[in-house]
């Protein structure tokens, strides 16, 4: 059922963006974009981190994303990967133990 759901919306969706593309412009999204496959990567899980931080805790909210609001990782010293990586670390210690769950 909610695969049908699913469905619906995509084509609804479709249907409301006609035959035009997206336009994403790489001020949108910096990370994204990012020529290294290492550093897009973690540079995209680093947003979604900041998003998942911007639910829980809604301080810094801003509508104006014309520019870079978040820059990328570019380098092993930047002082974003500690938290990432204790987030990874979180994750996968959630993920083990919900799969490990014996019923």
């Amino acid at each position: 059922a909610s695969l049908l759901v699913c469905m619906a919306m995509a084509l609804w969706r479709a249907s409301l963006n006609g035959d035009t593309e997206a336009s994403i412009n790489v001020k949108q999204n910096a990370p994204g974009f990012y020529p290294h496959p290492l550093w897009r990567s973690i540079s995209i899980a680093w947003v979604w981190v900041e998003y998942c931080w911007t639910c829980v805790v809604p301080f810094n909210l801003c509508c104006d994303w014309s520019a870079p609001a978040l820059p990328p990782i570019e380098s092993w010293d930047d002082a974003r990967l500690l938290p990432l990586s204790l987030c990874a670390v979180a994750a996968a210690r959630a993920l083990c133990s919900v799969a490990l769950v014996r019923t």
